[in-house]
């Protein structure tokens, strides 16, 4: 670490402290995004990976069709609202719980 000396008139150089110049904090706000809603997402995912009856990963998500759309009209993957998860291994479905 470098200390960084300041040049002012009439202090010695002998201080035994040295100043410190304060510095008010900022304290931004921090607004929910778009960012956000991708890690939600994930977190859901993640947590529901494995069925809860039997243990399997072969785990679908089951999705409302008001995904987002690109300019070809086609819906954006991973933008629509998951409600529920279905086994493929015994058909167990079970919802989203927040």
């Amino acid at each position: 670490m470098s200390c960084i000396a300041i040049y002012r008139p009439g202090a010695t150089v002998t201080d035994e402290k040295p100043a410190t110049i304060p510095f008010p904090r900022v304290h931004k706000i921090r607004e929910y995004s778009a960012q956000d809603e991708v890690v939600e997402r994930a977190r859901l995912v993640h947590a529901n990976r494995c069925c809860q009856q039997c243990g399997s990963v072969a785990v679908a998500s089951i999705e409302l069709n008001d995904a987002l759309l690109n300019a070809s009209l086609q819906p954006i993957p991973g933008s629509a609202t998951i409600v529920a998860f279905r086994c493929n291994g015994c058909y167990h479905e079970w919802p989203v719980r927040q």
